[in-house]
């Protein structure tokens, strides 16, 4: 698989002072995104690598390694000996997602990771093809009750597919799932109207719709989106508690030091806490959301145990 890497925030002088975790002369840390340029995981980590790099006092790297929706980083990832001198951008499909996915995963996502934290979240857009006569989720229920529909998603087991299946599954309609190669050849057959509607991340589908290319209908987090607030939540359109969202998190090599830890959460605090950062984020469309490593541990399991049971329920295998 191609790798693709970029130098950010070569810093120029490291800590003066009693040495850290991160300052080791020389020392230059990798930061690796799961997936390809451009998306808004690879954007994020280019923003927090160089804000890293200038609070740890360390150039970062920026490793693009995609593949079987992060398997394939997080399997080379989770080889790593303890304390190397990288960092994994996780997602919700590395790490609670495809280990029950792939019959056949070389990682263990508890085991082989050593957690440090939460640092964003983005919440799924449900849209329609704008000339259907479908106006609000209930339209499209009451329609899915009538025939069988067709959605598309980025593939199998992702967060959008399964947004789909949740919705599917607890209102009655029928509908058949149809997996592509990404967001976009999905989002395009929706506008095309070959399927019938899609779950995405709202980064990918916003943009149709301030184009008029596609309709919304619900964002699928308990609170309105700041990005379209005029868009109801699926809570609000009669689907009470439903959240799927799409996160990210940070992860060291198994068995690392603690005090590593820590000092990344210590650096993001900090960076958190500027209204500029906070700002960049928001413009790559997505909500800074930052949890310390035991409350992403936490979070973590609970997100395992809720899609296991789901794509056991649902008999999915690749």
């Amino acid at each position: 698989m191609k790798k693709f890497k970029t130098f950010l925030g070569l810093a120029a002088t490291f800590a003066m002072t009693t040495a850290t975790a991160f300052a080791q002369p020389g020392a230059a840390y990798t930061l690796t995104v799961p997936f390809s340029p451009g998306g808004a995981s690879d954007s994020y980590a280019r923003i927090v690598g160089k804000e890293l790099s200038s609070e740890l006092g360390v150039p970062f790297i920026i490793e693009n390694k995609p593949g079987a929706g992060g398997s394939v980083a997080a399997t080379s990832f989770a080889a790593l000996p303890k304390n190397t001198k990288n960092l994994f951008l996780g997602t919700i499909s590395t790490h609670a997602i495809n280990p029950y996915l792939y019959g056949n995963l070389k990682y263990d996502p508890n085991k082989d990771f050593t957690p440090v934290a939460m640092v964003l979240s983005l919440p799924n857009m449900l849209a329609v093809n704008p000339r259907t006569p479908v106006r609000n989720v209930q339209d499209l229920v009451e329609l899915g009750k009538k025939k069988v529909l067709s959605f598309g998603s980025a593939g199998t087991g992702s967060s959008a597919h399964l947004s789909s299946e949740v919705m599917v599954m607890t209102s009655g309609m029928k509908a058949t799932h149809i997996p592509y190669r990404g967001a976009s050849p999905a989002n395009t057959d929706l506008m095309g109207g070959q399927i019938d509607f899609v779950f995405d991340n709202i980064s990918s589908v916003l943009p149709l719709v301030q184009g008029g290319k596609l309709r919304a209908l619900a964002v699928t987090d308990l609170k309105r989106s700041d990005f379209a607030p005029e868009v109801p939540t699926m809570d609000e359109a009669g689907f009470k508690g439903y959240q799927v969202i799409s996160w990210f998190g940070f992860w060291l090599p198994k068995d690392s030091d603690p005090a590593m830890v820590k000092e990344i959460n210590r650096a993001l605090a900090k960076i958190y806490a500027k209204p500029e950062f906070q700002k960049a984020i928001k413009q790559v469309g997505a909500d800074p959301v930052l949890k310390t490593d035991q409350e992403f541990t936490s979070f973590v399991l609970s997100e395992q145990k809720r899609w296991s049971a789901l794509i056991k329920k649902l008999d999915l295998k690749i």
